[in-house]
């Protein structure tokens, strides 16, 4: 297959959790802001980003924001036939990336979820990770485990919502 390179967007709590009872289990409303200006944000302005996602989390967005715009949307589910209106669907995290390649779109994010992301960090083309890291522990029951060939580039400054301090940080692959 074609080394066609990815990014993966996330945020993670005190103890690497991303999600509970297949949901957010947060609301940082600046979050969302950088989530979406990350994944929408494009060099050149006739082209777009894509975005690839499992089926759950797929499903876990509200069905008003779905497909999520100014996106390229595309759905990893095993299950033969599954539909997800306004978004492609694809079996294989590579057959994913050929697809947005096909898009020719200018940067593919994987936005989740907990299996994805395992699989996805391993991969040599995962280039860059995007993390809002939140110092609060969520009780989650999926978690995001960074792998050691990723260093930190970039952290924000610390932000407060709601009592709850977080950060906006930038890993790059080691070469």
């Amino acid at each position: 297959m074609k080394n066609i390179k990815f990014s993966m967007i996330v945020a993670t709590d005190s103890c690497q959790g991303i999600g509970k009872d297949n949901k957010l289990p947060w609301s940082i409303p600046s979050d969302m802001a950088y989530f979406k200006r990350v994944t929408t944000t494009t060099i050149d302005p006739s082209r777009q980003n894509a975005v690839i996602m499992g089926r759950k989390t797929w499903e876990s967005i509200p069905e008003k924001y779905r497909p999520l715009p100014n996106r390229y949307n595309i759905v990893l589910s095993r299950e033969k036939g599954y539909q997800a209106e306004g978004a492609v669907v694809c079996d294989t995290i590579d057959n994913a990336l050929l697809q947005a390649d096909k898009f020719l779109v200018e940067n593919i994010f994987i936005i989740g979820g907990g299996a994805i992301y395992e699989q996805a960090v391993m991969m040599p083309n995962c280039v860059k990770l995007y993390i809002t890291e939140i110092q609060k522990d969520y009780q989650c029951d999926t978690f995001f485990t960074k792998s050691l060939d990723y260093q930190r580039k970039s952290t924000s400054s610390t932000q407060l919502y709601g009592g709850v301090s977080y950060t906006f940080s930038t890993y790059e692959r080691i070469s």
